[in-house]
């Protein structure tokens, strides 16, 4: 999108997904995600977990260029010892103090493990001037909000942006009901989520970014995940989680950029190791050899970039 119609369509594109969104919330469409089934569900979650070791593993490692690196890419080199010579071992440090953090004090609900190690390495990284890649290496980090505006696109080109937009509303919001519903297996003694509510609250974020020139939005299981793992209960835990995040952008950018990269990728491995449901493809390869099938399929789709065939697929097995 960006590429074709430039920052502006990005913009009109998040505010015809609001209002896709919006109109699918009052049709009643939302409630069809409720027929997912289990194993297809497992199989989403794993794939999200797989595809973020295959984008933060390289960023633990500190490779250049990064984002030229993949797990098959990692593999082939394994073999090779001259790989070694490429990894910034200060960024593993990084990585493995918050990795480490989390997980020893896991049992720990109440303790913000995450972000006192994440807050804990970039301390010591800045005040020994670590050479590592840092957040200020991807973007800036803006501490204002642009003015509010209505993106104007012509005539010509409104009809092409919208096919472009129509997959991408259909499959943010499939991804944000396949989330919350991943999130309530996660929380299986809480009120499950209102898929319609689910897509109106969607809506109304994609409408009011579009005004403000933002990225569309999608509910994902990564940040509900970290947020479950972090030992949220209630609804409560993602409304604090948006009103900190951009009162930490919006007092806080210098300290936000210092945050080494490896940092943040050592707290995403640890929760892309979460996701990974084994043990339920195990159970279903005993039992249920199509329903295994269906979540592989699931998964490989998700992994691949496929999400919209590996879903369908699997809903046909």
């Amino acid at each position: 999108l960006a590429k074709q119609f430039g920052v502006v369509g990005v913009a009109a594109a998040c505010l015809i997904i609001g209002m896709l969104q919006v109109g699918l919330s009052l049709s009643g469409a939302g409630r069809l995600g409720k027929y997912v089934p289990e194993s297809v569900l497992a199989g989403f979650t794993t794939g999200v977990g797989i595809k973020l070791l295959d984008t933060q593993l390289p960023e633990l490692l500190g490779f250049p260029e990064v984002v030229n690196y993949q797990l098959i890419d990692l593999a082939m080199m394994m073999h090779r010892p001259q790989w070694l010579h490429q990894v910034s071992w200060l960024a593993v440090v990084s990585g493995l103090v918050v990795a480490f953090s989390i997980v020893g004090l896991a049992k720990y609900r109440r303790v913000p493990a995450a972000a006192l190690a994440v807050g804990i390495v970039t301390f010591v990284s800045v005040y020994v001037n670590w050479d590592v890649q840092r957040v200020r290496d991807i973007g800036e980090v803006l501490s204002v909000f642009p003015a509010p505006s209505l993106p104007v696109i012509a005539d010509e080109k409104l009809l092409d942006l919208l096919m472009a937009t129509l997959p991408l509303a259909l499959l943010a919001s499939l991804e944000s009901l396949l989330s919350a519903q991943a999130i309530d297996r996660m929380v299986p003694d809480r009120r499950p989520h209102e898929p319609n509510l689910e897509l109106m609250g969607q809506g109304l974020a994609n409408f009011a970014v579009g005004i403000f020139s933002g990225l569309p939005v999608t509910g994902v299981v990564v940040r509900s995940g970290v947020n479950v793992q972090s030992g949220a209960t209630n609804r409560l835990s993602s409304l604090l989680h948006g009103l900190l995040l951009a009162g930490l952008v919006m007092t806080l950018a210098p300290i936000i950029s210092s945050i080494p990269q490896a940092a943040l990728a050592g707290l995403l491995c640890v929760v892309g190791f979460r996701l990974i449901e084994w043990r339920t493809l195990f159970e279903l390869s005993k039992k249920e050899k199509v329903e295994a099938a269906a979540f592989a399929v699931t998964a490989i789709g998700t992994v691949t970039g496929h999400l919209l065939t590996g879903l369908v697929l699997g809903m046909v097995l």
